[in-house]
């Protein structure tokens, strides 16, 4: 099975352009439009990105897929086939992720300056894969809510949007309106990092309210998104 997944996503050329390609124009991009020198927020975005790209845009949309072209209820039939299915996918997601981060993060170093301290090691390498994990049984979610392929695509587009706007990936609100407590990106976890991003690398240091919101904000998050993603794997025995 494991096979069957990686060939299924690497064999579209769609896929490889969005999921490898893409990122790597992104990051050259951003390289040389910021005189060969990415600053974090910059770097963080652009490795936040897969992580919703592989999942969101991905997965969720292979599981969507799979559930309306009754696969997944074949699965239900076989016992144990289901969770097979699901760390299968996990599996296969997490490789093409480890790599691409990989890959990304040894391009920023070497070629635009960003800086690997000690700080920016758990930025650069556990939120990455905090954001992979959220955004994966977010798929798992949009995959079980959609009943027909035509509007599993919409729909992953309009969470996927929504998440990369309101995060502070594109534009950092946090910064822009430093003398107001509530930011924009308090709207969901993936903008809780950011925040805890800026932060750690001193750009908006926080009070102890608003650090202590940011944390229990993300880890309520967390929470309701693997609640949720659990009741709706759940759902699907029914």
């Amino acid at each position: 099975m494991f096979r069957v997944e990686l060939f299924r996503i690497l064999k579209n050329p769609i896929n490889v352009f969005f999921l490898i390609v893409w990122p790597v124009v992104l990051l050259i991009l951003f390289g040389e439009l910021s005189g060969s020198r990415l600053v974090g927020q910059q770097f963080l975005a652009l490795l936040l990105l897969p992580a919703l790209t592989i999942t969101i845009m991905t997965f969720g949309l292979n599981f969507a897929s799979d559930k309306v072209e009754k696969r997944i209820k074949h699965y239900l039939v076989v016992k144990g086939a289901i969770k097979k299915y699901v760390i299968t996918s996990l599996l296969v997601n997490t490789l093409i992720f480890e790599f691409l981060i990989c890959l990304l993060i040894i391009i920023g170093v070497s070629a635009y300056g960003v800086e690997f301290t000690t700080a920016n090691f758990a930025i650069y390498i556990f939120m990455p894969q905090f954001a992979f994990i959220i955004g994966f049984f977010i798929s798992l979610i949009i995959g079980e809510y959609v009943t027909s392929f035509t509007y599993a695509a919409p729909l992953a587009s309009l969470v996927f949007f929504f998440i990369l706007i309101s995060s502070g990936m594109t534009f950092p609100f946090a910064l822009a309106w430093r003398n107001t407590d509530f930011m924009l990106e308090y709207l969901t976890p993936y903008g809780c990092m950011v925040i805890l991003h800026h932060h750690i690398s001193g750009d908006r240091i926080l009070t102890d309210f608003q650090l202590g919101l940011t944390i229990a904000l993300l880890l309520i998050y967390t929470s309701l998104i693997i609640s949720f993603a659990i009741f709706s794997l759940k759902r699907l025995k029914k």
